[in-house]
């Protein structure tokens, strides 16, 4: 796989021109209704999101990493805007 780093030019010093989103999506599928439903007083996220990668969820990192893939940003970008799964449940708790 080939990786691209920003070249800049007179328009984007930094090597990017405009803005990329990148995207989490949670698409309410039976299995994560079901999930919600059957909780009492607290949802369970590591279910939901467990049901969710199951059909076919990516993350903030696997959708930025799937345009690294592509050529639209670098994994530099990606790192330092968005955070692992893991790291994720570390902030949340604190």
């Amino acid at each position: 796989m080939q990786l691209y780093r920003p070249t800049g030019c007179i328009h984007c010093v930094e090597g990017f021109k405009g803005r990329t989103a990148i995207h989490e999506s949670l698409y309410i599928t039976r299995e994560v209704r079901d999930i919600i439903m059957d909780s009492s007083v607290r949802i369970d996220t590591d279910a939901i999101r467990a049901a969710a990668v199951r059909h076919g969820m990516q993350d903030l990192r696997q959708s930025g990493i799937e345009l690294v893939k592509r050529g639209v940003t670098t994994l530099d970008e990606i790192l330092a805007n968005t955070t692992h799964e893991a790291e994720d449940e570390t902030n949340w708790k604190h």
